[in-house]
């Protein structure tokens, strides 16, 4: 008999984060719950079937997504009824937000106006991504998770993820793999990359470029949970969601 299909939301700062979190669900999926049917559904940014952004990214839209649907039902996110659509819904926000300002997002009228910047001192990676996890939750009018809600807070950026999971790193990429998770601008190192695989260049995230390592994402992923705190966190989360 078919396993009833589960559909995964995603809510990311912008496409290459969706392109990389596909594979780290996919990955999952694979090795924790081989036995489920599922999808995956991208809500931010709006992308086309060939991951094209079609609506606006970054950290100040995962902001407006969470204030737009908690005004749509006047309350916390837990009232929204097509929150209940989703087996998970993920909410990505890397932790250098947390060094932001709103004003610097152009954010008019913020809630909680005082609550970012929020950032501490790292290591652990855990007292910025906390604190910002709180931030997050407060945009949603919420001070715990509903029940199918994944918040995912790579630190400082999704791209230490990927630095981790690349097969051909740089010599500098392996030295910092153990204090990957407080470097402040990983993004840095992939734009650092030899031309050919250079993930950034010209400080402009290459689209295609993500599309064509995320199979290298995927495969592994075990040591992206290996050495990332954070992943950890993410997956575990996760499948206490899912499997």
């Amino acid at each position: 008999m078919a396993s009833e299909l589960l559909r995964i939301g995603v809510v990311a700062e912008g496409t290459t984060d969706l392109i990389m979190l596909k594979a780290a669900i996919n990955a999952i999926m694979e090795r924790h719950c081989a036995d489920q049917d599922y999808k995956i559904d991208a809500l931010q940014p709006e992308v086309d079937a060939n991951m094209n952004q079609l609506s606006g990214g970054g950290w100040a839209n995962v902001y407006k997504w969470c204030r737009d649907h908690v005004e749509m039902v006047g309350g916390p996110i837990r009232n929204l009824v097509s929150l209940a659509n989703y087996s998970a819904l993920i909410i990505q926000l890397d932790a250098d937000v947390a060094d932001k300002t709103f004003s610097s997002a152009h954010i008019a009228a913020p809630i909680n106006a005082n609550s970012l910047p929020c950032a501490q001192p790292c290591p652990p990676p855990c007292a910025t991504t906390d604190a910002l996890r709180n931030v997050l939750l407060a945009w949603m009018d919420e001070v715990s998770a509903p029940s199918n809600l994944v918040l995912c807070t790579p630190s400082k950026a999704l791209e230490s993820w990927i630095i981790i999971a690349l097969p051909d790193k740089t010599t500098a990429m392996k030295r910092i793999i153990p204090q990957i998770e407080c470097l402040q601008h990983p993004d840095t190192l992939l734009s650092s990359m030899p031309a050919g695989n250079r993930l950034i260049s010209g400080g402009h995230k290459r689209t295609e470029r993500y599309k064509s390592r995320s199979d290298d994402f995927a495969d592994n992923w075990p040591q992206v949970v290996q050495h990332a705190t954070e992943a950890q966190r993410f997956q575990r989360d996760f499948i206490a969601k899912i499997c």
